[in-house]
């Protein structure tokens, strides 16, 4: 009758163990999404600073041509 009991025990624990590593390898997943998600920001953030510079750039030349014109 022991048997049966220590079965179950030892199937149950196993059991939680799997999901264990199952949530410790969706939490490792997120960490992955999460990094690739910050290097998509911050390269994001490049394109902006780079568009902004761009666009000031543009408008600077706008002035001079404009001025230049007079």
């Amino acid at each position: 009758r022991l048997e049966p009991e220590l079965r179950r025990k030892a199937e149950m624990e196993i059991s939680l163990q799997e999901q264990q590593n199952h949530i410790v390898g969706m939490a490792a997943d997120i960490e992955g999404y999460e990094r690739r998600l910050k290097a998509q920001e911050q390269e994001l953030e490049r394109e902006k600073n780079f568009t902004n510079e761009f666009a000031f750039k543009i408008i600077v030349l706008s002035c001079e041509i404009e001025r230049l014109s007079q």
